[in-house]
């Protein structure tokens, strides 16, 4: 899944890029929106494949190839699917030793190149750990790039100018304003090719740029969070689990403790995340997980949609494939449903997704060393109990890097990619967001319903509400409508 491949079957042609707007050129292929396509995107913020958001064209299937007969008949097939564990499993420490291993294999065959090449190091354990590989495996100081925000509790970059002192890197960075967004968020849009509403795309589109100044491949650290455990919803999950079993009136008393909670724009703030967490804790665990990490689930589109919109849309389910594929995935435990989604759908329909159209767009290569088979079969087939701790994300990785990476960033909580969304929609994104959310230009649209949208908006801009996971979709919709539909 680290290449898209788009295709349209057309009456007398058929039609495959690797860039949707190269298929929109042939005069046969449709603009009309795939009313399937925009319900996973407004559930999940991104069109997961096979789906496409125009009708016409889809998307092959990440570990899937298609045979296309001369009369026009196609068959997709899948050729390799993640291993499950197997055999008698290693200690923690021998795991921790084959996992470096194999991943300094990796890192030093993917510097094997006649070109420059450098690190994006955002100072978490995945990136730091290829960056020290990296290191070794170079005779001159590594070329290394990072970004922050001026917005301080979402910005990073103290971490990784730490690791780049550690590993005498030559390091470069740059900082994202709130100020500068509105004016980079329609390349962004261009660039995406459908709507995207991860917000760490428009850092990713930013740190690219700045990479490809110095050189033509990076090495990332993709893929360290979906095979290690290492996102916070392993742990939200057991504590569900947990929350389910409460009494209902002890679950109706916490509910209605959270909803007093004032609303914050911080960075993973209590509230955000304890109202999001109450919200679909006692759901089931595909369902719960995908509602946790996108914006609109079932019941909020059907507010959201405009009739005609709804009526297009209405036999679409946005978790049906994701059930159908951890279903064949087999999972013993919710924590188990987690990594399944998060390889499956989260990393390869939008992390692999942001790397390949943000770093494409200045013909930069990224390359994944995490996502090596050999590395990546062997974490999967590890089992679960190893790479996930109880309470702390990634115990197997944390226990991989001590002997490589400065305490202070082996042993710091996950951090992620944020991005301060919520308080630029209140400050400086908030004349682009009335402007493109405005009531009588989507009556035009005639997708969204205008009241409940300016309902959303007024909300989060007066601080009596947190809609910048809803707010960020549709504006980036509203973006890259105004790219490909033309308004």
């Amino acid at each position: 899944g680290e290449k898209p491949l788009y295709y349209a079957h057309l009456p007398h042609a058929f039609l495959l890029a690797s860039e949707l707007k190269a298929l929109l050129v042939h005069p046969d292929v449709s603009r009309e929106l795939d009313s399937r396509a925009l319900v996973h995107y407004l559930a999940h913020e991104y069109v997961p494949a096979p789906h496409a958001i125009f009708r016409a064209v889809r998307k092959l299937p990440p570990a899937h190839y298609m045979t296309v007969e001369a009369d026009g008949t196609e068959t997709i097939e899948r050729y390799w699917a993640p291993p499950r564990p197997t055999g008698p499993a290693p200690s923690a420490p021998e795991a921790a030793e084959e996992v470096v291993a194999r991943l300094r294999r990796s890192v030093a065959s993917r510097v094997l190149c006649d070109v420059p090449w450098g690190c994006l190091l955002s100072g978490g354990i995945d990136s730091s750990l290829v960056t020290a590989l990296a290191a070794e495996a170079s005779s001159a100081p590594v070329k290394t790039f990072a970004i922050g925000f001026d917005e301080p509790t979402y910005d990073e970059r103290r971490y990784a100018a730490a690791a780049a002192r550690r590993f005498g890197t030559e390091h470069h960075e740059t900082v994202v304003r709130g100020e500068d967004a509105a004016g980079l968020l329609p390349e962004v849009a261009r660039v995406f090719d459908e709507p995207f509403a991860d917000a760490s795309s428009l850092p990713a589109v930013l740190l690219s740029r700045l990479a490809r100044e110095q050189v033509t491949v990076v090495l990332s650290g993709d893929g360290g969070d979906e095979l290690f455990c290492g996102y916070p919803t392993q742990t939200a999950h057991r504590a569900a689990e947990a929350y389910r079993r409460l009494p209902r009136l002890a679950r109706r008393a916490v509910a209605a403790a959270a909803e007093r909670l004032p609303t914050s724009h911080r960075y993973l703030s209590f509230d955000f995340a304890l109202r999001r967490f109450l919200r679909d804790a006692a759901r089931p665990a595909v369902e719960r997980h995908l509602r946790w990490m996108g914006s609109f689930p079932p019941e909020g589109q059907a507010r959201l949609l405009a009739a005609g919109a709804q009526r297009e849309a209405r036999l679409a389910d946005p978790y049906a494939t994701a059930r159908e594929a951890v279903a064949a995935w087999g999972p013993e435990t919710a924590s188990d449903v987690a990594t399944a989604l998060d390889l499956l759908f989260y990393l390869a329909d939008d992390n692999l997704v942001q790397a390949d159209r943000a770093s494409m767009s200045v013909a930069l290569e990224v390359r994944a060393p995490f996502l090596d088979r050999a590395v990546a079969e062997y974490a999967l087939r590890l089992p679960a109990v190893l790479r996930r701790g109880l309470w702390r994300t990634k115990p197997l990785l944390r226990r991989a890097a001590r002997s490589l990476l400065p305490a202070r960033i082996w042993r710091r909580p996950k951090h992620g990619f944020g991005v301060p969304t919520g308080a630029w929609l209140r400050g400086p994104l908030r004349q682009l967001a009335v402007e493109l959310l405005e009531p009588g230009r989507l009556r035009r649209q005639g997708l969204f319903d205008p009241p409940y949208v300016s309902a959303l908006l007024d909300r989060h801009l007066r601080g009596v509400a947190n809609h910048r996971k809803e707010l960020w979709t549709l504006l980036m919709f509203e973006l890259w409508a105004g790219v490909y539909l033309g308004g």
